[in-house]
């Protein structure tokens, strides 16, 4: 049974492996060496966000360790089982980064109700009314991460690496 890959997608997949590591390595030391403003914030960053991201890595690499691009036969039913729950995994962690960032952004910026109170633990996501209109007010600092503009390692990730060599690769 030949490969599902060419040789060029092939070397594409392995070449966008090596892009998405160092680019989620690189975010995550970001996150971990920031300075922050909120002791509540610096707990999502690092036990939260960065946590997550070293995730998102190893299911990468689990992936390519379970199902290479160069596999040419079909894989035994524990493999396809172990590389969906590493599947499962990466979505998760996603999510839960996701997560951890709007958590971070409303810390670090003090976003309240119009009220002043304290934001509902449920109402806190990237995709709230509350965070982004907060988002939408707040400058950036020069010495900060960009908060809900830069989430470079979505970017990386999908235009210049793993992503794109897998949407591309058929």
């Amino acid at each position: 049974m030949a490969s599902l890959y060419s040789d060029a997608q092939i070397t594409e997949l392995h070449e966008g492996r090596t892009t998405a590591n160092r680019a989620f390595t690189n975010l995550r030391e970001r996150y971990l060496v920031r300075g922050y403003k909120d002791a509540r914030a610096e707990e999502h960053a690092q036990h939260g966000f960065s946590r997550r991201l070293g995730t998102l890595i190893r299911a990468v690499d689990l992936l390519f360790d379970l199902l290479p691009p160069e596999l040419d036969a079909i894989p035994e039913r524990d493999t396809v089982v172990d590389a969906t729950i590493a599947i499962q995994s990466f979505m998760l962690n996603t999510f839960g980064c996701l997560d951890n960032l709007a958590w971070i952004f409303v810390y670090e910026k003090g976003v309240t109700k119009p009220d002043g109170a304290a934001l509902d633990p449920q109402s806190v996501s990237l995709g709230s009314k509350a965070v982004r209109a907060s988002a939408l007010t707040h400058s950036e600092d020069t010495d900060s991460l960009s908060s809900l503009a830069r989430i470079e390692a979505a970017d990386a990730f999908q235009t210049n690496g793993f992503g794109l060599a897998l949407c591309s690769a058929r």
